[in-house]
């Protein structure tokens, strides 16, 4: 459901996957899951549910600021999302600690033009 509605207006909207085991999974799931994607994709959005992506959006970066570190570890919104660039020739070598943040926002963030 969250996916039609993100991508649901798009004319040339993006493959997507369907995958049950996201739902609800530990980091670790995830990152299994997101190497098994390396031969089929070298950008992938993943959309799911906290615990895990609290977990997982903590645990990528190679050093995350202060203010952004206390943001997620009190609470990662509905609606929330993280962006992350790997410098790493295959999706099979994403691991933690090695992400760069590129952007983190929260619904709060947004401006005021896209929440009409």
């Amino acid at each position: 459901q969250t996916c039609d509605l993100a991508f649901g207006d798009l004319d040339n909207p993006p493959h997507i996957t369907y995958m049950e085991q996201l739902y609800l999974a530990d980091p670790n799931k995830m990152l299994k899951l997101i190497r098994t994607q390396f031969e089929l994709a070298d950008h992938i959005m993943l959309i799911g549910h906290t615990p895990g992506f609290q977990a997982l959006a903590l645990g990528m970066a190679r050093r995350l600021s202060k203010d952004v570190k206390e943001s997620i570890s009190a609470k990662f919104p509905t609606a929330a999302f993280i962006v992350y660039d790997f410098d790493i020739s295959e999706l099979e070598d994403v691991s933690p600690g090695k992400g760069v943040l590129v952007n983190y926002m929260t619904p709060k963030d947004l401006p005021e033009k896209f929440l009409d």
